[in-house]
């Protein structure tokens, strides 16, 4: 597999886990070109994620954490995370599997809703940088970058 330049080793790894999974959950599906199943890819810029403070109700500011950034996506009416078969890895606040491309679009407007600084009215650094990934039946997958969802 070819991946971005921008994907970390542990995000390679983790798309080399949900392939498995996910073509395997589709191996009995009549298209016979996409599995869909996408993934929802964040790359983090540590520096811009420390910058960034938030105030949770009743408790002091703080720095926003990549728990934080997770919990929104978790939290996107709708999604369902698909199982992960394997116990002995954590889950992943880097990497989303979700059950149809219009969910994890709903879960990308809401990252732009709380961290763009058009929304914001801040000028912080950006977050970190956001791909979705679709695999196709052939072990192939196609990975685009979503452009101005942090900054």
């Amino acid at each position: 597999m070819k991946f971005p330049a921008g994907f970390s080793e542990e995000t390679k790894k983790q798309v080399a886990l949900w392939r498995d999974i996910i073509q395997n959950k589709h191996r009995d599906d009549d298209d016979e070109i996409f599995c869909n199943d996408p993934l929802l890819i964040i790359e983090y810029n540590q520096p811009g994620l420390a910058s960034r403070t938030i105030t949770p109700p009743g408790l002091a500011v703080r720095n926003i954490t990549e728990n934080d950034v997770s919990a929104v996506i978790r939290g996107t009416p709708n999604y369902t995370p698909i199982a992960f078969p394997r116990a002995d890895l954590a889950q992943s606040n880097s990497v989303f599997a979700f059950n149809n491309m219009q969910t994890m679009e709903h879960a990308i407007a809401r990252l732009y809703e709380n961290y763009h600084n058009n929304v914001t009215g801040r000028l912080d650094p950006i977050v970190g940088r956001v791909y979705w990934v679709e695999f196709r039946r052939a072990n192939t997958f196609d990975v685009c970058e979503r452009l101005h969802v942090f900054d």
